[in-house]
């Protein structure tokens, strides 16, 4: 059941990985911007995409303007000098490995945003596909030398001891590792 979910989990990984690859080279060219307004509960959420950068940011409390919850969806050709929201009277700033996170105000308003350069991202999501494929292939290496050493056939596992020159079973030629040690 941990191995399925494993290997479940390491291609919803993959998956990001390709995600945040695409989503680096459309960043070169446009900015998107994806937003969500609430009306009644005040709070904000939104993602900016542009330059080789993701910027999630959260508003808390938005000034009370009688809007109808609506979600928003912006795209525009990548200005060379658009910069991420600045945060004003910082109270949080957070620098590592590619991500920054801040809190801090932003037009008189609380705001807290997490900043991840898209390469970093598709780093992060291809480490658990990387250590699934190390140990699938260290399982199948293990599995071949184990049955080299009890004399069994690397294809089938059939019993060489009493062969000769192929396996009886399968028809593969044997090797003479398997001969000396059955």
């Amino acid at each position: 059941m941990m191995r399925r979910l494993f290997i479940a989990a390491s291609v919803v990984s993959l998956m990001l990985c390709a995600a945040a690859i695409g989503l680096d080279r459309r960043s070169e060219r446009l900015k998107d911007a994806v937003g969500w307004d609430a009306a009644r509960n005040r709070r904000s959420v939104g993602v900016i995409s542009a330059s080789h950068r993701i910027q999630l940011i959260y508003f808390p409390i938005t000034p009370a303007c009688g809007w109808a919850p609506q979600f928003v969806h912006d795209v525009q050709p990548l200005d060379r000098h658009w910069s991420l929201i600045p945060v004003s009277r910082p109270m949080a700033d957070i620098q590592a490995l590619g991500f920054h996170y801040q809190a801090g105000r932003f037009i008189g308003l609380p705001i807290y945003q997490l900043t991840a350069s898209t390469r970093s991202l598709a780093l992060a999501f291809a480490i658990l596909p990387a250590i699934a494929a190390a140990a699938f292939t260290g399982r199948r290496l293990r599995a071949r030398r184990r049955r080299r050493v009890r004399g069994l056939c690397h294809v089938c596992s059939y019993d060489l001891r009493a062969s000769k020159d192929r396996c009886p079973e399968c028809g593969t030629p044997i090797t003479s590792n398997t001969k000396a040690e059955a």
